[in-house]
């Protein structure tokens, strides 16, 4: 026990006498950074905006503004108001003083009267053909010919005796002796007669005789009618035109020499319009 003491000494003894020998170095005191002091960073919504009540602005991000415009009418949620225009007052214009040449005119296309100095018209009258150039047509103008189409039967035949014979060319009933209602009928007469043609008669006047013969003779040939007639006399070379009861045109005619007799052929034809 006395043995750890000793040492114990010994050693506090060394610890003592280095504290005395080696003076202690000042030990110097680390320097303390002081905050830097600024301003903090700034940021921004970007929009439009109104900056006064005249002027609209774009602000960035950073706060600033650009695009700065005026507003006329005044800046209202960023956006300018609307200009609005003053309606303008309509040109009246003055209407032109019509004058127009007394006299007799055309009022229409129909009509025909007295203009006067103011162009307003007296007299009016209708014109039944229409007014042109400054008067009443006096004529009808031409009516434009309507062409129809027909279609055409024919036939031939004889008396074989003297005498008379019945056509009703609707049913093709042609040199009958009886014929109900007939359109047409023909006599011949016997040789001592001494008559060169054959006689024609008809329910009305409706027969005509063209000059033109039966084999060149057509229905045109027969719408310019003469000397119509209940009755005609029918020679050599010659055309009867018969308007039927059925109102359609029939000719009939044929060529001999002399006088006809019973084998005088005879040929018909029968147009009717086309439906």
């Amino acid at each position: 026990m006395k043995m750890i003491y000793k040492i114990a000494a010994v050693i506090v003894l060394f610890l003592f006498i280095g504290c005395v020998q080696q003076p202690a170095q000042p030990v110097e005191p680390t320097p303390i950074e002081e905050p830097i002091v600024g301003q903090p960073e700034q940021t921004c919504t970007q929009l439009w905006l109104c900056q006064d009540e005249k002027t609209k602005a774009y602000r960035k991000s950073d706060c600033t503004f650009e695009q700065i415009t005026d507003c006329p009418a005044g800046c209202e949620n960023g956006e300018c108001n609307e200009v609005v225009k003053e309606p303008e007052e309509p040109i009246v214009e003055e209407p032109e003083t019509q004058t127009c040449t007394p006299g007799y005119t055309c009022l229409d296309d129909k009509r025909y009267g007295r203009q006067s100095s103011n162009c307003e018209f007296s007299n009016v009258e209708e014109c039944p053909y229409g007014c042109k150039d400054g008067k009443c047509i006096t004529e009808a103008p031409p009516q434009e010919e309507i062409k129809e189409e027909y279609t055409l039967t024919q036939g031939k035949g004889t008396m074989v005796m003297p005498g008379n014979k019945l056509f009703d060319f609707s049913r093709e009933q042609t040199f009958l002796t009886e014929v109900d209602n007939f359109d047409l009928k023909i006599k011949l007469y016997s040789a001592s007669s001494n008559y060169d043609y054959f006689r024609l008669e008809s329910s009305g006047p409706d027969l005509w005789i063209i000059s033109k013969g039966i084999t060149e003779a057509i229905r045109s040939d027969c719408m310019q009618k003469k000397d119509e007639n209940s009755y005609q006399y029918l020679k050599t070379g010659q055309t009867v035109c018969i308007q039927t009861k059925e109102k359609d045109i029939a000719l009939l005619g044929g060529y001999w020499e002399g006088l006809p007799d019973e084998y005088t052929e005879l040929t018909w034809k029968y147009y009717v319009p086309k439906k």
